[in-house]
C-alpha cells in the first residue's frame, strides 16, 4: 500500500512541507496528519477532485501535524460536499485537545468521529489499522499507526523518539510491506525524534528497501538516509 505525501519536513525544516501522507481508493481518501502546509498543497494539488469521503488519521497535536486541519475540513465539507471523518475514538489521550482544536475553528458538526474498528471494510488495500501509543514530546500523547495490508505490515511511526515500539514490529512480523519512520540528524540529549544514527543500529541492511524516510530536520538528513540504504519519502511520490 504506496503512500503518497503532501510534505516530508519536520517543524523546523518548512522548505520540505509539513509531513502528512495520502492514499486514495477511488473515490475514498485516506489521510494521515495535516500540518501547517498541507491544506495549501492539497487544494494546489486539487486531490480532492472525485473524492466523497476523507477518514483522517491524527498522530498527535502539534502544529505541524495539525495545523492546517481546521481549512481541510471547511473546504472538503463547505466546498466539495466531502464527508469527513476523523479516525480515533474518546478513550485516545489526546481527543479532548482535538475537539477544542475543530470547535474554536467552527469545524463542529462537519466531521464525525470513527473508530478504527469500523475503518477495516472502508478500504481493499488493508484489512486492519490501530493506534499505537509511542513515545515523542514529554507530555503530549503521539501515536504510531500500523495497518495490516495484503502484502504484510505497514508501519508509520508518526513522530517517535523511541525505536522499541518499530523494533517489537519487525521481530514480531516476518511480512513486513513499508515501514514509514521519522527520521533526525540531531542526536543528542532531549532529542524528541528517530535519530538517523539509531536507525543504522536497529535497521538490518536487507530490509532498508522497506523502511521510508521522512519528518526530515535537513537536506544533510536526507543525503544522508539515502547513503546508509534508506529510502526517502518526497512530495512526488
Amino acid at each position: 500500500m504506496k503512500l503518497n505525501f503532501l510534505g516530508y519536513g519536520g517543524g523546523f525544516y518548512p522548505e520540505a512541507g509539513s509531513t502528512s501522507a495520502y492514499y486514495i481508493e477511488g473515490d475514498k481518501m485516506l489521510l494521515i496528519d495535516c500540518g501547517e502546509s498541507v491544506f495549501r498543497v492539497a487544494k494546489e494539488r486539487d486531490i480532492f477532485a472525485g473524492i466523497k469521503d476523507i477518514y483522517f488519521c491524527l498522530t498527535h497535536t502539534h502544529s505541524d501535524h495539525i495545523g492546517s486541519l481546521g481549512n481541510f475540513i471547511l473546504y472538503s465539507a463547505l466546498k466539495r460536499n466531502i464527508k469527513f471523518h476523523v479516525v480515533c475514538t474518546p478513550t485516545m489521550k489526546y481527543f479532548e485537545t482535538l475537539e477544542t482544536i475543530l470547535i474554536a475553528g467552527d469545524c463542529n458538526g462537519l466531521y464525525d468521529i470513527f473508530p478504527p474498528s469500523k475503518i477495516n471494510s472502508i478500504f481493499r488495500e488493508f484489512s486492519a489499522m490501530h493506534y499505537l501509543l509511542t513515545d515523542h514530546s514529554k507530555n503530549l500523547p503521539a501515536y504510531s499507526i500500523v495497518f495490516v495490508t495484503r502484502d504484510g505490515i505497514l508501519f508509520y511511526s508518526g513522530d517517535s523518539c523511541s525505536i522499541k515500539h518499530l523494533d517489537g514490529y519487525i521481530e514480531r512480523h516476518t511480512s513486513i510491506d513499508e515501514i514509514y519512520v521519522d527520521t533526525s540528524l540531531h542526536d543528542g540529549p532531549g532529542n524528541v525524534h528517530l535519530s538517523l544514527r539509531t536507525l543504522d543500529e536497529h535497521i538490518p541492511p536487507e530490509l532498508r528497501h522497506k523502511v521510508y524516510c521522512m519528518h526530515f530536520d535537513s537536506p544533510e538528513c536526507i543525503d544522508a538516509a539515502r547513503k546508509l540504504g534508506f529510502n526517502t519519502v518526497d512530495r512526488d511520490l
